[in-house]
């Protein structure tokens, strides 16, 4: 464990917070830090597997074979939503697109679920049918229907712009960072002469290797991406059918994704290829060429939902993290209710406090 001292020479002139990891957690609650005036450092290594490194982006408010709203997207969607349009204007760069989903229903269970749902009270402004003219491209005959109030935000470039930002201010390190080396004191942490008054560690899958935070029941999960030759109609849909595919402009498009809890390698695999291949035989009358293919692991937790709060015996030490597939949507909201804790002490949801893992 890391040694907790007193620190004489810690002052009033000392960094706010050094934020260890520069994915999507640490580049929102950077952004969000910024935004308040607040005094901080990120340190990371630039991992090219990292999760959003290489993350679809997706924002959707309606997900799962079990047809279902997206864990709080009333308040997630509208609030990521703002986030990213406000950082468009920082980082003066596009990265959020407004996307229609079309949900194609593949299998009989699908169809008989979206068959007893479709008239409930709630999905009509969600939802909409989705005409046979609708989906040029795709096979005929197939059953859906489209997702309102959805897009896509270019999470890898959110990342890069924010960390190039950082550069240029001055708040960003290009470095490893074992735990190990961080002295916490009672006035706060330092490493290697650089000093905070805490570190909040939003450190990816690499958290269930912090000695730190080992107590929190990581359930990573590794997931393929394909980047295809796209002759299909460049749209701006987000198409749907257990696996996903949206067009990307210039004859590409990307497809996937693979949800894969006992490999966490981060290197791609034929089988990750292959069955990101075999979802899209279901919808695409001919098989796209593949071009590219990546791999990265999805922090996430056994109960499947972020993780933040505090370290109940180092209040220096801090945690964000376990945003998985849905990172992009939840990141923003909970953040800010991060650091509303953290600088004012204002309530932590239950479902993302760290210590109902305690």
């Amino acid at each position: 464990m890391i040694p907790e001292t007193a620190d004489s020479r810690a002052g009033p002139d000392i960094p706010d917070y050094l934020i260890v990891g520069q994915g999507l957690a640490g580049s929102v609650l950077a952004l969000l830090m910024r935004r308040r005036g607040l005094r901080f450092r990120v340190v990371d290594n630039a991992n090219p597997s990292g999760a959003t490194r290489v993350a679809a982006g997706i924002l959707n408010p309606v997900t799962g074979r079990k047809i279902v709203k997206s864990w709080r997207a009333d308040e997630s969607l509208p609030s990521a939503f703002a986030f990213y349009r406000e950082a468009e204007r920082e980082l003066g760069v596009g990265l959020l697109g407004e996307r229609i989903i079309h949900r194609y229903l593949v299998t009989g269970n699908e169809r008989e679920i979206w068959r007893r749902k479709r008239d409930q009270e709630g999905w009509g402004s969600l939802t909409s049918p989705l005409p046979e003219e609708a989906r040029p491209g795709f096979r005929g005959g197939l059953q859906g229907f489209r997702i309102h109030g959805g897009g896509i935000l270019d999470a890898p470039g959110f990342v890069e712009a924010v960390g190039l930002l950082l550069l240029r201010e001055g708040n960003l390190l290009r470095a490893e960072l074992p735990v190990e080396s961080i002295r916490i004191s009672t006035a706060g942490v330092e490493w290697e002469g650089v000093r905070a008054r805490r570190v909040i560690f939003c450190e990816g899958h690499r958290a269930s290797r912090n000695p730190l935070f080992s107590w929190l029941p990581f359930r990573h999960a590794k997931g393929e991406t394909l980047t295809l030759r796209w002759d299909g109609p460049c749209d701006d849909r987000i198409h749907n059918f257990g696996k996903w595919l949206f067009p990307l402009g210039g004859g590409e498009a990307r497809a996937g994704s693979t949800f894969k809890w006992a490999d966490l390698t981060e290197t791609t695999t034929d089988a990750g290829r292959a069955e990101i291949l075999d979802g899209l035989a279901r919808v695409l009358p001919v098989q796209p060429e593949v071009i590219g293919q990546r791999a990265g692991i999805r922090p996430i937790l056994k109960d499947s939902r972020p993780v933040a709060g505090l370290h109940p015996g180092h209040p220096n030490a801090g945690i964000f993290n376990g945003l998985g597939s849905k990172g992009v949507s939840l990141a923003p909201l909970f953040a800010e209710q991060f650091l509303n804790h953290l600088e004012s002490g204002g309530p932590l949801d239950d479902e993302i406090d760290a210590r109902r893992n305690l």
